[in-house]
């Protein structure tokens, strides 16, 4: 058996297709298979995507996998263990849309098995950050949130304000904010941070998979970018699991 990425159950964000293909990837390792690797199709629908953000994505995450043999393929949209095990002996390609109910088990304990692999494969873009202080990355979803309407995952400016006046009396480095420019913000814009608005995508994930500590919020983007930070890590609950070593920040 050989997984893959199943590139058209679904199109929708960078965050949340390549969140899929390291889970796939990682249920590959867990399973002892071998990974093909499938490339996102990734629509220039959503505000600030290039015409060739899959190429550009592809080049920074730098992912790679098997060659694909000439075996019958099988969709199993969202897999248990128990739909896969009795194909691991068979000479089929199993495409997966979400392996989230997998991996994301025992604290994402699969995931956090391959970051070291897949951190030493991503092909940075040069840090504006300042290497003689701590640098503090808190990602603020906003654009599309407050266009669409999705309360669900809305968290208020008036909340991120509360959150950094407080940080601002425990830390003394710098305090980074990326999100898309929106007069949401202006609740924050005289805190004296630094602001990283509608930046492209590998600045954007590459500073915060750097940061020291990250705070990241109801969002695959920057999940996925806690997923390859190996320093402190905050987490507000959301669909997603937390890994083992992430405190939640809504306490």
């Amino acid at each position: 058996m050989y997984l893959t990425y199943d590139k058209m159950a679904h199109q929708d964000g960078v965050g949340s297709q390549y969140q899929r293909i390291v889970g796939i990837f990682a249920l590959a390792e867990l399973l002892r298979v071998k990974y093909i690797h499938t490339p996102p199709i990734i629509p220039t629908i959503f505000q600030g995507y290039k015409e060739n953000e899959t190429e550009i994505m592809e080049n920074f995450f730098g992912i790679q996998g098997e060659s694909a043999p000439d075996w019958p393929t099988v969709e199993i949209k969202n897999p248990n263990l128990a739909d896969l095990e009795p194909l691991i002996q068979k000479n089929v390609i199993v495409k997966i849309y979400t392996p989230y109910k997998i991996v994301e088990k025992d604290q994402c304990a699969a995931l956090m098995a391959v970051m070291p692999a897949l951190r030493a494969r991503v092909n940075h873009p040069t840090s504006t950050y300042d290497s003689k202080i701590q640098n503090m990355a808190i990602h603020i979803r906003l654009g599309d949130v407050l266009k669409n309407n999705e309360v669900d995952r809305l968290i208020p400016v008036s909340i991120y304000k509360s959150l950094i006046e407080n940080l601002k009396t425990k830390f003394s480095g710098n305090i980074h904010i990326f999100s898309q420019d929106t007069p949401a913000l202006d609740e924050i814009r005289n805190l004296d941070l630094e602001f990283h608005l509608d930046r492209d995508l590998p600045y954007t994930l590459s500073h915060m998979m750097k940061a020291d500590i990250l705070f990241i919020s109801k969002s695959s983007f920057s999940y996925l970018a806690g997923l390859y930070n190996p320093n402190r890590v905050f987490y507000i609950p959301f669909w997603h699991s937390p890994a083992a070593h992430w405190t939640s920040w809504a306490e």
